[in-house]
């Protein structure tokens, strides 16, 4: 299960993303830039797949509170990550909460998804968990955000290739 997980939100991360100027009056958030767009966008589409993966046949709130706690304890401390008590019902959604924090804070020095013109905004990508796991598409469905990240991503890996052509070609 936990190599399924993994291969799932790595897929995501790497083959699935609304720019511009996007609202969800809900929980006050507005998208303003392809940056904030990303993130959030990475983040609704993990939730999705943590929720569909790690939540089946448990407490949905509980599931929410302990994975996001352990998101949280993740990105922000530098501690080594003590594994829970294999009886502990969460002991995956903590594992899983941790490691995904953890990779996010990886990401602050090299940049989102290692693009370094791009910042790893935790909180929107928390945002975005979040929504996903909620199944609260308001913002962006799950179709158009995986539509997004894709062609983002491809046009990025676009502008970075020509850019590495004309370096090369001097």
């Amino acid at each position: 299960m936990r190599k399924n997980i993994k291969g799932l939100i790595l897929a995501l991360i790497f083959t699935t993303t609304c720019w511009g100027q996007t609202t969800n009056a809900q929980i006050g958030l507005t998208l303003l830039s392809q940056t904030d767009s990303l993130n959030y966008t990475l983040g609704l589409l993990s939730g999705v797949v943590i929720k569909n993966e790690c939540f089946k046949d448990k407490p949905f709130e509980e599931c929410i509170s302990e994975f996001m706690k352990y998101l949280d304890e993740g990105f922000t401390t530098n501690n080594q990550f003590v594994k829970p008590d294999t009886t502990n019902i969460y002991s995956e959604i903590i594992k899983i909460g941790n490691k995904v924090g953890s990779a996010f804070k990886a990401q602050l020095s090299t940049g989102f998804m290692n693009l370094s013109e791009f910042k790893i905004e935790f909180k929107l990508i928390k945002t975005g968990i979040e929504a996903g796991m909620r199944n609260d598409f308001s913002l962006m469905s799950v179709e158009n955000s995986q539509n997004y990240l894709q062609k983002t991503l491809v046009e990025i890996n676009l502008k970075n290739n020509i850019k590495e052509n004309k370096r090369t070609k001097k």
